[in-house]
């Protein structure tokens, strides 16, 4: 996979969470953009959300979402009550 601009600095805060968060008793969830295509364009609905440390890519192996869906993915998953003590990233 080629090093993209952006890629270096979303793996190293991969280990971002800190030590001892999922024993809280608080319900969080922390939510990764893609590390470089964070777009700019409305809500489709259309999206893919998945605990992971790693960001989702696409058949071309691109890893991107409009900023409309990246946050109806935040609102859905606070609204469904998903992921919670959970890493997760959305995309295409």
């Amino acid at each position: 996979m080629p090093v993209r601009p952006g890629r270096s600095a979303a793996v190293a805060a991969a280990p971002g969470l800190p030590p001892g968060a999922a024993q809280t008793p608080v319900e969080w969830s922390y939510v990764s953009p893609p590390p470089v295509h964070l777009v700019p364009g409305d809500k489709t609905g259309r999206y893919r959300a998945e605990v992971r440390d790693t960001p989702l890519v696409d058949e071309h192996g691109d890893s991107r979402i409009s900023v409309g869906d990246y946050a109806a993915a935040v609102v859905d998953t606070v609204e469904n009550g998903s992921f919670v003590r959970a890493r997760f990233t959305v995309g295409y």
